[in-house]
């Protein structure tokens, strides 16, 4: 009779109880998901439990949006801005830009659980605007155009946007060399505070910034230079 070796038979046991682990968290959010929970909570969730950064995840809920419908937003040129597959799609073409929200916030954090750029120079995602058309407001940038210098892979970055004219940028930080920037789901964040914001992609913060002039306002999304993005579950909440 074989004996085995007790060192393989814990080894064993312990991948198999991983991959039960594995199946049991797929099958759990593939329930979550047909039972209407988005994916801002289901991610939450997971970054609640695996200590990640408390920030993105905490606070009252003031503001959700699933883009069924477009009915609540001030949109510059509706003729790009399309509802496919359950997502927002802005552009291809030149400049759009999409405002919600309301006037009196003042620090939030806007968590966008699926941003994905398909083409093109990038995307953005404003706070504190007011003043449409001509916004007063600043915007994170998802800007892989952005390159030379010290970002030879592109940059995350804020700006501000003042009568509509963008700033230099408040805050820069150069893109890791092997970051995707094109077909791929990120979870975007940015965290208001006073005159303080960070950008956290997927979790980790990418760029942080400072200014005091806007102090309340809306939200809004943008695509520029024949950029075409898509976006899904945005959710805006305050501490």
């Amino acid at each position: 009779m074989t004996t085995a070796n007790p060192g393989e038979q814990h080894g064993q046991s312990a991948v198999e109880y991983a991959l039960i682990l594995v199946l049991v968290g797929v099958v759990t959010i593939l329930g979550m998901t047909t039972f209407g929970v988005g994916l801002t909570e289901i991610y939450c969730g997971i970054i609640d439990t695996l200590g990640g950064e408390p920030t993105v995840c905490t606070g009252s809920v003031a503001w959700t949006e699933d883009f069924g419908d477009l009915d609540d937003w001030n949109i510059t040129d509706g003729k790009k801005w399309n509802n496919e597959d359950g997502q927002l799609c802005v552009g291809p073409g030149g400049e759009h830009r999409g405002f919600t929200g309301e006037d009196s916030w003042d620090d939030y954090t806007v968590n966008v659980s699926s941003a994905n750029l398909d083409h093109g120079n990038g995307y953005g995602v404003y706070f504190r605007v007011s003043n449409e058309p001509d916004i007063n407001s600043y915007v994170f940038q998802y800007d892989p155009s952005y390159r030379g210098g010290s970002y030879p892979n592109g940059a995350f970055l804020f700006r501000k946007v003042v009568d509509g004219n963008e700033s230099s940028p408040i805050a820069a930080s150069p893109a890791p060399a092997d970051f995707e920037w094109y077909d791929v789901d990120h979870q975007i964040s940015i965290e208001i505070r006073g005159d303080t914001f960070t950008a956290f992609i997927d979790g980790k913060k990418v760029v942080q910034g400072s200014d005091s002039q806007f102090t309340t306002g809306r939200i809004g999304l943008r695509t520029w230079d024949g950029s075409l993005g898509c976006f899904d579950d945005l959710t805006v909440t305050q501490p």
